[in-house]
């Protein structure tokens, strides 16, 4: 299957009501087991692959974007056969041009879906939507020229960054980037931390865009993100963490015998 056709079908799986399930990998070993599990699909980011070089929120800042393509080329190696999608953050430092080099270079790994947010590098808050939607377009055009239908996943952290008492009076703004972010290019909607299933059912009805949801802990289930009408749902780095968490209990273990 070629890279474009691997591309559409991987914008087929977002579905209301039907949600894809997004289990992280970070590197080539666990997207291997994850592909093995019968994932539809594999993502990535640069937090859990950070993680998985032992950087910690303390030093991130001296993890590389080289030391990122190389397991984003690792991980397509060995499960090149699903669709492949990678979390590029917010693309810290680049102006378009740069951006739309980043791009070329992830998508001739095979890769077919990014997310990309529109946090501020400082998390003070979000970039203007007028920006962003520069920057989703920069994206855009370079995956045209490509020549692969890339899956654009607009990730908002207006949520992440807000209290949760504070969510409710979010969503005007968020439906006005949802639709924004789709003019400028985006096929998808990223909406992480945002718990409510009230306000998740209210955001999937309104949304023109698939809408998906971070499964963090104290979430709903899959099953009420379902009936809400999500299309997508990640876990993020929760996976890793807990393998993480698992592994010291097991090692203490040992060495406490």
């Amino acid at each position: 299957m070629d890279q474009a056709t691997k591309a559409e079908q991987f914008a087929a799986l977002h579905r209301k009501g039907n949600p894809v399930i997004i289990y992280n990998a970070w590197d080539a070993g666990s997207a291997k087991a994850i592909a093995e599990s019968g994932a539809k699909a594999i993502a990535t980011g640069d937090h859990p692959v950070g993680f998985s070089h032992g950087f910690t929120e303390d030093d991130f800042d001296g993890f590389t974007f080289d030391t990122y393509y190389q397991t984003i080329q690792e991980i397509s190696r060995r499960v090149g056969e699903l669709p492949f999608s990678v979390d590029i953050s917010n693309a810290e430092g680049l102006d378009h041009e740069g951006l739309k080099k980043r791009i070329s270079l992830v998508l001739d790994t095979g890769v077919v879906g990014v997310n990309f947010e529109d946090r501020l590098s400082d998390d003070s808050g979000v970039l203007s939507i007028e920006e962003h939607c520069k920057r989703i377009a920069a994206i855009r055009s370079a995956a045209d020229n490509f020549g692969v239908p890339l899956f654009i996943n607009a990730r908002t952290d207006l949520f992440f960054l807000a209290d949760n008492r504070d969510h409710e009076s979010l969503m005007d703004e968020a439906l006005e980037r949802q639709k924004a972010y789709q003019k400028a290019g985006a096929n998808g909607f990223f909406a992480p931390k945002l718990l409510d299933i009230n306000l998740i059912q209210q955001l999937s009805e309104a949304s023109t865009l698939p809408v998906n949801i971070l499964r963090l802990p104290g979430a709903p289930s899959t099953a009420e993100l379902r009936d809400a009408g999500v299309s997508r749902i990640s876990y993020g780095p929760v996976v890793q963490m807990e393998m993480i968490e698992w592994l010291k209990g097991k090692a203490k273990e040992a060495f406490d015998r």
